[in-house]
């Protein structure tokens, strides 16, 4: 019977000849061979089948002739579905770089061959069969065919390209490659009981029973090769697998059939199979190895594990593999010891029965070292069985020693889920009983159904969790019952109604949560136990439900002891049930102290006995602003009358007025059961070490392909300028920004015609543009208070620009009119000289509006930031910015005498005239005290004004130093200055050499406050006499 089926297939071919003679013989010289292996791998019994329903498409030939600019196209398919005779035909579609296609007829080459083969014409070729098509060099033609339903009930469709070359066409089609049926597979099965490799060439393997490598024995498989498994077989490794693929050559593990609910079952390693080693750097150097594979519609197993990949006991390396479509977890393993890494890997689209979606880990007794890194885990689900769910959507990871050391850093861990009563895990689940170090970093961390991170229970170890982005949750963006160091994580628009972080810390142990940016969320912190809350952004987040008795939109404490909460943002948060406060919570905790807190701009829309802060037990509440709230009360001492006075001293509460100030307080003095607070001493001036607060959009409009901002003015004496932010998107989340300088107004230019969502921040003098890093994906400027949160967002639409001639904006720079009523000496020759014009003898009454800009420089060109700005009437002032600029919006019409002054420089004035509608131009260069010329006489004698003003004698001066314990300077220290009596005020920085100078001081007693971070400050009371100079030395203990 071989015999006959070699004889029938050579038959074939011959008559094939015959058929279509107009064939160069080559061509089935090459297809004689194959199908010659073919029946000789029959007759000795080599297990290799041809498929009856796979198909193979290839353009073997596209060639436009350069003399005759005719051409043609040879195409060949292999289909065994369509066989029967040599009048069998198929239908390709050929289309010429996607804009003209038509249909080519393939006719069988003979009796039974499954082989097609069909010319087009191209270009201007008439005389070939077919159809013509107009492609000419250069062009890309793309064939397609669609199988037709075979046996196994699928259908396929297959493609191929070729791009149209330039040559010599002879009397009839030389191909370019001889077709290769793709369909042609090798069937294994049993056990691998010697060293064998998988080649390319014999691809693909057909798996029709269990596989088995024993142990002591590698497998090895090739790039680009194709394991297709029928239903319910397995591939088992005792020995080892090396399956290398490349990019774009992957190793394929499927299944052979083509029905949807046909599953092979899984890759097994035993415990017996030899793991991979690394060397020193990390890199791969021996052992079981899966790279570049793609392992789909695997259905695990009931008793080994259910994973399309299952571990046991050993580590192999799993490395740029895609993991998806299974009904299985797509990586379980158990039992693991020793350096078991995953990365570079796509884990999507799995779903088990039971915990760990995407990949499922647990540990043994012994160490292990896990990596999890650069990984796409989206999309993978638990199961549900109608009662209780699993745990661990995109990773649920058991560590069970502890010396385990865990990293789960650069990976996308998005939309995955897990179906459990509580939502456990939805991206990553990390259960455990003793502990280790655990690190999750650089994750993003999104769209989960469950948990960002969930860690229900560790009694030892170091937990970190640090630079990630956790949003759109639709639980909590972290939650941890361990003790855990939670830093620089961007956390916006999760769901939970209890805590977008939810800490609990026990037994003595000590939690951090710091320079965290928590927005627009259901909640913000809750923590139960010990934790430390500092210097976080928690704003726009908004409590909508409640949470029984007690709770807050912002910070919520409890049954913890001597922890801090400070410097942080807690601002417009808001909350719809009085029982539950707007800000922060507190309660069960002695020894608290919340100190050098923004709190402002809260919102309590039940406003009947609504509050701000509520407090419980023994806590100091110092130094923190709180001020333009909304709610009955900003302090409501929840302490019963004998237990616990509150400690609220040295507070701003937005009001000087004892009364406005009691009114804000909810304590004894409104129910006798409570107990008292303490709030005297009060600040009388917002405090400059508390997060600088954000300003108010007053108006903001678009037009003309630009956006123009107005917002109100710090009260902060130490901000230093505003920075603009806008963009696209909505949710304080923005792609542009703009250093707009020490002004409150500011046009946004050359924007497109849509609609934009834009806010404004403040900065104050310590903020340092070199904090705008990469290195974290927070703004640090904004975490260590010296930027402040945005402003509330404004949505603009943005109309094209007229035709007509737009209004100057203020970005815009018109003429400048400058008339200056000193000569001083110039520095160096200026490039213009400003006309002076006549001042008249009166400044006529004001009716209509314009501005004043510029700069203000040194005689090095150099900007002055905080230099003041101001008229001599009207009242309009303002400072620098960073950059030297100044603006003064809505300035009278008029003519003024503008003054420039900046310590440590002579000021400069000169006369400007304001028109409406206008932005007059007027810059200064300030000469140091030091260098300030003495005035000259003319030839008259008279004396040539000079650019500084004779002193005045009856001001005092302050000169400082400030050292550490060692003498040595402390530079850019903050020093305070801030009268008794006046109401001078005054923030200065040290410079390298530790000097500061305080200016102008009338006489008066006053408090000099020296800072820097790391060093407690040092205070001074200086008392100065009219006219008096002092010197003071300053010294600061490092902490």
């Amino acid at each position: 019977m071989k015999n006959e089926i070699t004889l029938s297939i050579m038959h074939t071919l011959f008559l094939s000849i015959n058929f279509y003679p107009n064939l160069e013989r080559a061509i089935f010289m090459k297809i004689t061979l194959f199908y010659a292996i073919v029946s000789i791998c029959l007759f000795f019994n080599v297990s290799t089948a041809i498929s009856d329903y796979d198909a193979n498409l290839e353009i073997l030939e596209a060639i436009i002739d350069e003399e005759t600019s005719e051409g043609r196209a040879v195409v060949s398919l292999y289909d065994p579905d369509v066989n029967s005779s040599s009048s069998s035909q198929n239908l390709v579609n050929i289309t010429i770089s996607g804009w003209e296609s038509t249909t080519l007829r393939l006719i069988e080459t003979g009796n039974d061959t499954g082989s097609f083969l069909g010319t087009i014409g191209m270009g201007g070729a008439s005389t070939i069969i077919n159809a013509n098509i107009g492609a000419g060099v250069g062009d890309t033609i793309t064939v397609t065919f669609t199988d037709d339903p075979d046996a196994s009930g699928g259908i396929s469709v297959v493609e191929d390209t070729a791009e149209v070359v330039a040559g010599s066409l002879s009397a009839s089609p030389t191909p370019s490659v001889t077709p290769t049926p793709s369909t042609v597979s090798t069937e294994v099965s049993g056990k691998i009981t010697s060293d064998t490799t998988w080649k390319k060439e014999n691809s693909p393997y057909l798996v029709t029973g269990n596989i088995l490598v024993n142990e002591g024995i590698t497998l090895t498989i090739e790039e680009g090769v194709t394991i297709k498994l029928e239903e319910g077989k397995a591939l088992q490794i005792e020995g080892q697998i090396v399956a290398r693929g490349k990019e774009g050559k992957e190793i394929i593990f499927t299944t052979s059939s083509k029905k949807d609910d046909d599953y092979w079952n899984y890759i097994y390693f035993s415990n017996t199979s030899i793991g991979a080693t690394f060397d020193s750097n990390g890199n791969y150097e021996d052992g079981s190895i899966l790279e570049y594979c793609v392992i789909e519609n695997a259905s695990g197993s009931d008793d080994l594990g259910d994973g399309a990949v299952i571990i046991d006991g050993t580590n192999p390396y799993i490395n740029h593999c895609t993991i998806q479509n299974n009904y299985a977890s797509g990586i379980y393993a158990y039992n693991v010891s020793g350096v078991f890494k995953i990365t570079a890997c796509v884990i999507n689209n799995n779903i088990p029965y039971g915990a760990g979606g995407g990949i499922y880990i647990s540990g043994s007794i012994e160490q292990m070292t896990v990596t999890i890194s650069d990984c796409t885990i989206e999309d993978n689900k638990t199961s549900y069985d109608g009662s209780w769910g699993f745990d661990g959507g995109g990773i649920y990871l058991y560590s069970n020693n502890q010396d385990d050391i865990i990293s789960i850093y650069y990976n996308k861990i998005n939309n995955n889920s897990a179906f459990s009563g509580r939502a456990d895990g939805g991206g990553i689940y990390i259960p455990g009983n003793n502990g280790g170090l655990i690190s999750i970093y650089n994750n993003t961390i999104s769209g989960n159904d469950g948990s960002g991170i969930y860690i229900p229970g560790n009694n030892g170890g170091l937990i970190s969790i640090y630079n990630n982005t956790i949003s759109g949750n639709d639980s909590n963006g972290i939650c941890s019952y361990a003790e855990t160091t939670i830093y620089n994580n961007i956390l916006n628009n999760n769901e939970s109604g209890y805590g977008t972080i939810f800490i609990s810390s026990s037994n003595n142990k000590r939690s951090t949560i710091s320079s965290n940016m928590i927005f627009n969320n259901n909640s913000g912190i809750v923590s139960s136990g010990n934790t430390d809350i500092t210097n976080n952004i928690i704003c726009d987040n908004s409590v909508s439900g409640t949470y029984g008795e007690g709770g807050a939109a912002g910070i919520t404490c409890s049954d913890g002891d001597s922890f801090e909460i400070s410097v942080n943002h807690i601002i417009r948060n808001t909350t719809s049930n009085y029982s539950v406060a707007a800000g922060i919570y507190i309660s069960g905790s002695n020894g608290t102290t919340i100190k050098n807190n923004t709190i402002t701009d809260n919102n309590s829309e039940e406003t009947s006995d609504s509050y701000i802060i509520n407090v419980k037990d023994d806590i100091s509440l110092n130094y923190n602003n709180i001020f333009n709230n909304t709610a009955k009360y900003e302090l409501y001492n929840d302490n019963s009358y004998g237990s616990n006075d509150v400690n609220a001293q040295n507070n701003w509460w937005g009001s000087t007025n004892i009364s406005d100030i009691e009114k804000q307080i909810y304590d004894w003095a409104d129910d006798s059961d409570k107990g008292f607070v303490d709030y005297e001493p009060f600040e009388t001036d917002i405090i400059i070490d508390a997060p600088i607060s954000p300003p108010s959009v007053i108006s903001v409009s678009g037009s003309n392909n630009s956006i123009t901002l107005n917002w109100t003015s710090n009260p902060e004496s130490d901000v230093a300028g505003y920075k603009i932010y806008w963009g696209t998107s909505s949710g304080y989340i923005y792609e542009n920004s703009i250093d707009a300088g020490n002004v409150t107004k500011y046009t946004i230019t050359d924007l497109d015609n849509t609609k934009y969502y834009v806010a404004v921040t403040a900065y104050d003098i310590d903020y340092d543009i070199s904090n705008d890093t990469e290195d974290t994906i927070t703004n640090e400027n904004m975490t260590n208070g010296n930027e402040s949160w945005y402003s509330a967002e404004e949505e603009v639409s943005v109309t094209a620009e007229s035709t007509s001639t737009p209004i100057p904006t203020l970005i815009q720079t018109p003429t400048p009119v400058i008339v200056s009523t000193l000569t001083p000496t110039p520095i160096s020759t200026p490039k213009t000289t400003p006309t002076p014009l006549v001042i008249p003898t009166s400044i006529p009454t004001p009716t209509k509006l314009g501005a004043l800009f510029g700069s203000v420089v040194d005689t090095d060109g150099k900007p002055i930031a905080n230099a003041t700005v101001s008229t001599d009437t009207g009242g309009y002032s303002t400072k620098t910015g960073s950059n030297g600029i100044y603006q003064l919006n809505d300035v009278a019409e008029g003519i003024y005498i503008l003054t420039a002054l900046a310590e440590g420089y002579g000021s400069v004035s000169q006369t400007v005239t304001v028109k409406a509608g206008e932005t007059t131009q007027a810059d200064f260069t300030l000469l140091r005290a030091a260098t300030i010329p003495t005035p000259v006489s003319s030839p008259s004698g008279n004396p040539i004004p000079s650019t500084t003003p004779t002193p005045v004698t009856s001001k005092g001066k302050i000169f400082g130093y400030v050292a550490d314990e060692t003498n040595s300077p402390v530079k850019k220290a903050k020093v305070r200055c801030k009268g008794k009596n006046s109401n001078y005020k005054e923030v200065v920085k040290t410079n390298k050499e530790g000097y500061f100078e305080l200016n102008d001081l009338d006489a008066d007693t006053y408090k000099i406050t020296a800072k820097k971070k790391g060093y407690y400050k040092s205070i001074y009371n200086v008392n100065i006499e009219t006219g008096e100079e002092k010197e003071i030395e300053m010294v600061l203990e490092e902490k």
